[in-house]
């Protein structure tokens, strides 16, 4: 998008233009504040139903949580954080041919068919759809990996054309784009951390290991964001979740943030088009407690809990990570920022300095009021 892209540019100039030599240093604040984890218990977690469907054969385990369909992200109401809806975020309808394929086969009562799973280096935790119908009188079989089916060595294949139609759009005609973090692969049960060769389990996620085979409940860490209400420029604080992050080949250890959230490893975020990202400011150096990230743009709906009614079309989960240097005593140590227009207004005054922009995370915004 324009802004965005001018955006970047002001971060790129303003960094030249700002005092050199700035540290990379660790955040201070609450135990709890982005990206610090609570190891101990379920404080600052979030639950959510996981879902089955297939990959390469094996179960995966996945989670929702945005759509680019208006009417799926209405009628999508897993339980959990997203009962009342996921989040609509048409933005992710360009994401079509830039991430891996999902099959969701219509009329056979069976899960949806992943083509990657997290490490992959398509996987990013976001799918463009692709419906599979079987024709009338075509021999129906279950799908459970995405190579075509061969009656001797796949039978559990995607059916031919002769025998299914494929669909890559919605009812709108254009594609959807969906955000379903992968969070386990292989059959549920046993302690979470300790799996089978081959099967995976996302780090940060915590269960109840005496119940989540029948619950189908994971929980996952959240952070605090600042979010700013296009219309009203209200400031309001909301939570979100990192289930996927990119780090780039290179990248030192201290500074990758996969392993420091726990997150999955998604190779696939890293194709995604700059301007297909919004911007995730995160600020480094002495700071206060309540200084947290500051987003560009959130779900934002009339009614509470509705996020799947989103009219801030420029939401989108899918973030570039700019760190960002508190330049003290330029910036005061106890100036809290908010907002992006005061934070661009401080870059171009020195205060802050782009330090880094090339990782990028999958970070969906929760509802902002909890059911009841």
């Amino acid at each position: 998008m324009t802004n965005h892209r001018m955006l970047l540019l002001i971060l790129a100039l303003a960094a030249l233009l700002a005092a050199a030599g700035s540290t990379f240093g660790l955040q201070l604040g609450q135990p709890y504040n982005f990206p610090n984890i609570n190891t101990k218990d379920y404080i600052q977690y979030a639950d959510f139903q996981m879902n089955q469907g297939w990959e390469n054969n094996k179960l995966a385990w996945f989670i929702c949580t945005d759509t680019s369909d208006p009417v799926m992200a209405c009628s999508t109401r897993p339980e959990g954080e997203f009962c009342e809806g996921l989040n609509f975020a048409p933005r992710l309808a360009s994401l079509a041919n830039q991430v891996a394929v999902l099959y969701v086969i219509t009329n056979l009562n069976q899960g949806p068919v992943f083509s990657a799973m997290p490490g992959d280096s398509g996987y990013s935790g976001l799918w463009e759809i692709v419906y599979v119908t079987y024709k009338t009188g075509a021999l129906k079989h279950y799908v459970t990996n995405d190579s075509p089916y061969d009656a001797l060595t796949n039978p559990t294949g995607l059916p031919p054309a002769s025998d299914a139609d494929y669909t890559t759009t919605g009812r709108a005609g254009i594609p959807i784009v969906v955000k379903y973090p992968i969070v386990a692969i292989g059959t549920l049960g046993g302690p979470w951390k300790r799996v089978a060769l081959g099967d995976y389990r996302i780090p940060q996620g915590k269960v109840d290991e005496a119940t989540y085979t029948s619950t189908k409940t994971i929980w996952l860490p959240y952070w605090f964001a600042y979010c700013r209400n296009p219309i009203t420029k209200r400031i309001d604080v909301r939570r979100f979740i990192v289930p996927d992050v990119f780090d780039p080949p290179g990248l030192p250890p201290a500074d990758q943030l996969a392993p420091k959230l726990g997150a999955n490893v998604a190779p696939g975020l890293g194709l995604i088009q700059f301007a297909d990202t919004q911007d995730f400011f995160w600020q480094i150096g002495p700071q206060p407690t309540n200084q947290y990230p500051i987003f560009h743009a959130c779900p934002v709906s009339i009614r509470d809990l509705e996020q799947c009614e989103n009219f801030d079309y420029d939401y989108t989960p899918v973030a570039d990570f700019d760190v960002l240097q508190r330049n003290v005593p330029l910036l005061p140590a106890g100036t809290v920022i908010n907002n992006e227009p005061t934070l661009i207004n401080l870059i171009f005054m020195g205060r802050l300095s782009l330090i880094r922009d090339t990782q990028v995370i999958d970070a969906p915004i929760l509802p902002e009021t909890k059911r009841g």
